[in-house]
């Protein structure tokens, strides 16, 4: 079965019944040509369809929905003696409130029964678990807890909410939550968790507010070409960048760095100003010295704030952590804003959001550090101090199968950036 889990949605323009990617926020409309970005007040909701058996319940209004957390990324965590940072693919479906049993799961239910996009539920409970506690408690908190887990973090994910249909039955034999979506199970409850249920269910709910964002560009009017599960949409008319920040879409800086030949793709980066005190990071020399001691400093990194490059575009998560730091050490092109239209066209699509990018900072930091038993235990209790970002979009050129970045000589697979995609 696919990795890809579809839903349909409704064209908010024509009523249309459109065909979308979960956790895709762009709905492009096959019957009125309209392309929207979805804006949703909190996560991407859609809801399970109800099984045929329970179809006259529903009817009846004796069904409610319960929440689900699907979780899609990359869970990093730095444990360990010395620490290591460990990474690996996230994929779950968990309980997002008390009321569901811990360690339920929908399984493949999602993929073999298609979802609905749902703004709004009238009957659905809101999630009470908070999804980072979930993702780490679902992918063995007790064994790194017992390896001396320094900090962790969830990057890059998909972190939608799938809403379930259940109906509660007073039975002879006590209380029963019943799963009303296909396959579903009886779990038996006690009779004051029912009653927590029944006051929650009958509870006065408020609507969620979902706003539709035309893909136009703010500063010319242009139309903005979707790409599945970008996060930054790039204008091909008057070459702005641009992203989604509250309810609309905000300018992001950018500037190409190198020299671009033809045949040549450009990718995104998140080039990171920041200083790190606490561990006596506060010029761009303090990297190379983190990093690798041996190595001359080059000439006015002195005088530079220090900077990390942390990849736009998704990878695994042992190369997410090498391409960092690989062109954050590397990296010293010139930089400037005169870009081809074709360039910008086939640039690699931005799908990780910035303030993933940040997050993924301390990782970044973790991974690079030569003296990881001194030096990372300190960057484990400090925050560091974000002063400045921009996209940094670096040509590389396809060479066999893997994508080159020429002046470094720094590789990326070329699978390796197809499977990133669907992260």
């Amino acid at each position: 079965m696919s990795d890809q889990w579809i839903a349909s949605a409704q064209c908010p323009q024509c009523g249309g019944e459109v065909t979308i990617e979960v956790g895709d926020p762009v709905l492009s409309c096959g019957y009125c040509r309209t392309n929207l970005y979805i804006a949703p007040d909190g996560p991407l909701t859609y809801r399970l369809p109800v099984a045929p058996e329970h179809e006259d319940a529903a009817k009846a209004g004796e069904l409610f929905h319960l929440p689900y957390w699907r979780l899609r990324g990359i869970s990093y965590r730095v444990a360990g003696s010395p620490p290591r940072v460990e990474g690996g693919l996230l994929d779950i479906t968990a309980p997002a409130t008390d009321f569901i049993p811990l360690g339920s799961n929908l399984g493949i239910r999602p993929q073999a029964a298609r979802m609905i996009l749902s703004p709004s539920l009238p009957d659905a409970i809101e999630p009470t678990l908070k999804p980072e506690r979930v993702a780490f408690a679902e992918s063995g908190e007790t064994f790194f807890k017992e390896r001396g887990e320094l900090f962790s973090r969830l990057i890059g994910e998909v972190k939608i909410v799938i809403q379930a249909p259940h109906m509660l039955l007073d039975t002879p034999e006590g209380w029963v939550l019943r799963e009303a979506f296909p396959d579903g199970r009886d779990i038996s409850m006690t009779e004051e968790v029912a009653s927590q249920l029944k006051k929650e269910v009958e509870r006065p709910k408020q609507a969620r507010d979902w706003t539709f964002l035309p893909l136009t560009c703010p500063n010319c009017a242009h139309g903005l070409a979707p790409a599945a599960g970008a996060v930054a949409l790039l204008c091909t008319a008057c070459r702005t960048a641009w992203f989604f920040q509250g309810r609309s879409f905000k300018r992001v800086p950018f500037v190409v760095m190198g020299h671009m030949e033809d045949g040549d793709r450009l990718f995104p980066f998140w080039n990171i100003l920041f200083t790190a005190e606490g561990v006596n990071i506060v010029n761009r020399s303090d990297l190379i010295r983190w990093s690798i001691p041996y190595r001359p400093v080059p000439k006015g990194w002195e005088e530079e704030t220090p900077a990390l490059f942390i990849p736009g575009f998704k990878l695994s998560p042992n190369t997410f952590m090498r391409v960092s730091k690989a062109m954050t050490l590397l990296m010293d092109e010139p930089s400037h804003e005169e870009l081809p239209v074709r360039a910008f066209v086939e640039a690699e699509p931005v799908r990780l959001p910035l303030m993933e990018a940040v997050e993924a900072l301390k990782l970044s930091l973790a991974y690079m550090s030569v003296a990881k038993g001194k030096d990372v235990p300190d960057l484990a209790v400090i925050e560091p101090k974000v002063s400045g970002a921009r996209l940094a979009f670096i040509p590389f050129s396809l060479v066999r199968n893997e994508w080159l970045h020429k002046p470094s000589g720094q590789a990326i697979s070329a699978a390796s950036v197809r499977h990133g995609s669907a992260i």
